[in-house]
């Protein structure tokens, strides 16, 4: 292919309508609707099924969305593979579901609609929910009165794991997540019409703005405001322990966009045309998704699930 080709191809993608401000704004406010959607409803998830493995071994809790509540406080009813099963059950969660999300999103490479971009996001935060786990567990272990004292590192703790074992499981958790960026990279480029752009960096690198980092910046405030407003009122409610996880979770995100970085040239190789934008007159399915989780989160505040 000539220059001249690459250059038509250019000038017809510079004229398309939808490559305005308008339609800029509109793409990145319902990327974070989807973001904020799509990370509560992993979160929700990932704690029912905690609350299902405590109660496939034995225990009766309850799961609100702050998370899960009435397991045994005596250490006498647990031992050490029931620590495992029921604390590492958030993390294992993430990263199967995960896989299943993104293996799921990828037979769906021929239809750019707004449902691939929830997946896609899904399967990031599945992702990340295993890689969090594993970057705050060197700091949780063996600290019983720490923010971090959660999954992995309550598993660690019980089976007498020292933290410079875990020093290593941390370190790989951030690799993990850089790795996942290169994993992922492709995915956020092939969301919408942008594809047709090869040779223009700037506006390949403008929609990675618009649909990863911008919304990442924004849905994370969005998501701690959300525990932050929270008042429950009728259990026991440290703020900065339930914070934690959330803060360790999103700041895990960074790491999974420097991977991205590594593989710019995503960003500017190949030709394939689409003749539309796939976030294109979907904020209705964002705001009406974006209602639905609210409620979610509105119910499992105020009533229990009990297992």
């Amino acid at each position: 292919m000539d220059r001249d080709y690459y250059e038509d191809i250019v000038d017809q993608v510079e004229e398309l309508p939808g490559n305005n401000l308008y339609s800029n704004v509109y793409r990145f406010v319902t990327s974070i609707m989807i973001y904020f959607a799509s990370y509560n409803v992993m979160y929700i998830l990932g704690g029912m099924f905690m609350a299902f493995m405590a109660s496939w071994v034995g225990f009766e809790p309850e799961y609100k969305f702050m998370g899960v509540y009435g397991l045994p406080s005596k250490s006498q009813d647990w031992h050490r593979w029931l620590v495992l099963a029921v604390y590492c059950a958030i993390p294992l969660f993430g990263l199967v579901f995960g896989l299943f999300i993104y293996w799921f999103n990828f037979l769906l490479w021929q239809y750019n609609t707004i449902i691939k971009v929830f997946f896609l996001w899904m399967a990031v935060h599945g992702f990340t929910f295993f890689g969090s786990y594993a970057v705050a567990s060197v700091v949780g272990t063996g600290d019983y009165d720490s923010p971090f004292y959660y999954g992995i590192a309550s598993a660690a703790s019980w089976f007498h794991l020292d933290k410079p074992f875990l020093m290593p499981v941390t370190l790989a958790g951030i690799l993990f997540m850089i790795g996942c960026g290169l994993f992922f990279i492709r995915g956020f480029i092939n969301l919408a019409y942008a594809r047709k752009v090869a040779i223009n960096y700037n506006t390949r690198r403008k929609f990675l703005w618009q649909v990863l980092i911008g919304p990442w910046i924004v849905g994370t405030v969005l998501c701690i405001m959300t525990i932050l407003l929270l008042r429950p009122d009728t259990y026991d409610f440290n703020r900065i322990k339930v914070l934690m996880p959330h803060l360790v979770h999103h700041a895990c995100i960074l790491f999974l966009i420097v991977g991205t970085i590594f593989r710019l040239d995503y960003i500017v190789g190949g030709i394939e045309v689409h003749s539309f934008d796939v976030f294109k007159g979907r904020i209705w399915a964002g705001a009406l998704g974006l209602l639905f989780i609210s409620g979610m989160i509105y119910v499992l505040q105020h009533y229990s699930l009990h297992f």
